[in-house]
């Protein structure tokens, strides 16, 4: 499943119509897509709060969750709250949700 399928999934899951609003980072002509904060692919936010989402598939959390801790590492500042690994399995059709 590619990550726009993901995202799109993700969406879904989230009920947009319930006042989610979603930010996904996008890809420019000749440029890969850029990550939010080199980690993030989507921005969610929903009743004043932001929630920061790395989509991935299960059997990537694990790199993913490194890239991410080695990211905020390198910046010296702890991720932030609201922050997780949304990891597809296909095996349940469900997202394994981990914070960072």
């Amino acid at each position: 499943m590619t990550e726009r399928e993901l995202v799109e999934k993700i969406k879904l899951e989230l009920d947009l119509g319930q006042g989610y609003v979603v930010w996904q980072s996008h890809k420019k002509a000749f440029y890969p897509q850029q990550d939010i904060f080199g980690c993030f692919d989507l921005a969610v936010l929903k009743d004043g709060e932001i929630s920061l989402i790395q989509v991935t598939t299960i059997q990537h959390i694990s790199e993913r969750l490194k890239k991410c801790h080695r990211i905020f590492d390198v910046l010296g500042v702890p991720p932030p709250k609201n922050a997780a690994v949304w990891a597809y399995d296909p095996r349940n059709g469900k997202f394994k949700k981990q914070n960072v």
